[in-house]
């Protein structure tokens, strides 16, 4: 997330996390196909599009017309964000349980 809060494009965080991740998932024994899941809930929802502030080109492109800021409705940005991130974790957390239910690790 702070990658690309960072500005980063969310194309390039995924293969700089992916390494990292890899190194966390395999310590954590949490199954490798949830990394996906995990990269993309960091990268591709709330800081791409609902934090104010964010540098991603999709809110860049309607400044100019709505005149408006990246900072524009920051406290609809906040919690949308949270909703987002709660029910992500949430989505991941219930499937990291069922795959340990099931014996699953990350080999």
């Amino acid at each position: 997330a702070i990658v690309t809060y960072g500005g980063v494009s969310l194309f390039v965080a995924f293969f700089v996390l992916a390494p990292m991740a890899e190194a966390l998932f395999r310590a954590a024994d949490i199954p490798r196909r949830l990394m996906p899941a995990a990269i993309a809930l960091g990268t591709s929802t709330f800081t791409m599009s609902a934090l104010p502030g964010t540098p991603a080109i999709q809110n860049a492109i309607p400044m100019p017309f709505f005149g408006t800021t990246p900072f524009a409705a920051p406290g609809l940005g906040i919690v949308a964000a949270i909703i987002m991130l709660g029910f992500g974790l949430g989505w991941l957390a219930l499937a990291e349980q069922r795959a340990r239910r099931r014996g699953e690790g990350f080999g």
